[in-house]
């Protein structure tokens, strides 16, 4: 997915259209965990893949989920020639790049390039240029039905987007990463009104635990392996390359050995509420 304002809500209604489909198959059902591999060649050539094309620039899209007042949006996305120049990002934006590399030139003229393994977090309100020759993307998008409207400013005060890099070994050493428990995190993006935040987060040792959720949350497996298991009996397990989504809601068994994953949340901040 990427974002002039008039293209942007046009695959906004799209996403709304076949997520109602998918909401109103769900109703009565527990809250269940969704899996795709980002690996899997075929990812996007299920059925439910949505293509686009405009200008003889092509967009594949799989939605994987939402929350359950549709804020909060996540899916696979893959585009070949893709350029466009964006006056004002419409939404807050997290992406995973699986594929290809992407150039992200602000209005100001700083540059930043995204590659396969790199975590991207573009904030609403930013005002640049995207480019790419081929990419392929986990997107997580957070657009509420009241936003907190960015601050006006000047191209040098504008928002910028910020990556962090999965295969940079050195990534949660860095000054700003924070422990809390047993966990070491490092956040990289957050909407202006802090239900959305995105990161990069480490776990180097054994849980075992019935657990719930009171988010919902993207998960991308770096390393390692999480296992949730429902009430119901059905087991999730990700590992390396896996997306997963946790709807607020889930409850269920959790178990894992240690992981690195990227994480994506939309609800309460609760390590700094201190009630996670």
């Amino acid at each position: 997915m990427r974002g002039a304002t008039t293209k942007h809500m046009r695959r906004i209604g799209t996403w709304a259209l076949l997520l109602a489909s998918l909401l109103l198959s769900s109703l009565g059902q527990a809250a269940q965990i969704v899996r795709i591999s980002g690996k899997d060649p075929n990812v996007l050539t299920t059925p439910d893949v949505k293509t686009e094309e405009k200008d003889g620039q092509i967009v594949k899209r799989r939605q994987m989920s939402q929350s359950a007042d549709k804020a909060f949006q996540s899916g696979i996305c893959s585009m070949q020639i893709y350029n466009e120049d964006i006056a004002s990002y419409p939404v807050d934006e997290f992406i995973f790049a699986l594929e290809g590399k992407a150039k992200l030139t602000s209005a100001d003229g700083t540059v930043l390039e995204v590659t396969s393994g790199d975590a991207l977090f573009i904030p609403k309100g930013w005002n640049g240029r995207w480019e790419t020759n081929g990419f392929k993307e986990v997107y997580v998008i957070y657009s509420p039905e009241k936003p907190v409207e960015p601050a006006n400013g000047s191209a040098a005060t504008a928002p910028h987007p910020r990556k962090i890099s999965s295969t940079d070994n050195l990534a949660l050493t860095t000054a700003d990463v924070k422990t809390h428990d047993i966990f070491k995190y490092r956040v990289l993006g957050k909407s202006a009104d802090g239900n959305f935040r995105a990161g990069f987060s480490s776990m180097r040792s054994k849980r075992d635990m019935e657990t719930g959720s009171d988010v919902d949350e993207v998960l991308i497996m770096v390393d390692g392996s999480e296992t949730f298991t429902s009430p119901d009996g059905s087991v999730v397990k990700t590992i390396p390359g896996d997306v997963a989504f946790m709807p607020k809601g889930w409850k269920g068994h959790y178990s894992t050995e240690g992981y690195q994953e990227i994480y994506v949340i939309y609800g309460p901040e609760c390590m700094v509420q201190n009630n996670c």
